[in-house]
């Protein structure tokens, strides 16, 4: 029994988050990152976006994985929107917003931009059913877009 548990963990280990030291920080996953699918999206139209119609397409690819509806009760007939991680969910949005009022303003190249948060965003989606507790952890601690990305910068699969 005990021989079934070790392995069983073992498995579910290789799937998970390894936060290395914390002098390099580096959080790795076990699976590679694949760029976002628009596929489910159809052809929704995104409208005018100062980041581009792709940037605007990964932001609702990432509202779809992250967030639901929870069927009604009897005592909540309108339940609100739940948002499953919502530390990873809402630094995301967080770093998108900071580029769109950066880009508007001037602050930053629009390709720049758009490159960055591509990268969180497709980030964002391929970590959604993996282990990101260490992750999430290092999310809460970084309160400015700029350390957000920083974060996300340090997030690699391992080959």
């Amino acid at each position: 029994m005990k021989r079934l548990l070790y392995v069983l963990a073992l498995v579910i280990g290789s799937y998970t988050v390894h936060a290395q030291s914390e002098n390099d920080s580096k959080f790795v996953f076990q699976q590679p990152f694949e760029d976002v699918d628009y596929a489910q999206l159809g052809d929704l139209y995104m409208g005018n976006s100062p980041l581009g119609e792709n940037i605007e397409k990964g932001m609702e690819v990432m509202k779809l994985e992250y967030t639901f509806k929870p069927d009604p009760t009897p005592m909540s007939p309108n339940p609100g929107i739940e948002v499953e991680k919502p530390t990873i969910y809402y630094s995301v949005k967080k770093v998108y917003k900071h580029y769109k009022k950066a880009v508007k303003k001037g602050d930053v190249e629009l390709t720049a931009a758009q490159n960055r948060l591509n990268e969180v965003i497709k980030i964002g989606v391929n970590i959604r059913y993996m282990n990101t507790e260490k992750l999430e952890e290092a999310l809460t601690r970084a309160k400015q877009a700029e350390e957000i990305e920083s974060v996300f910068a340090k997030v690699e699969y391992d080959k």
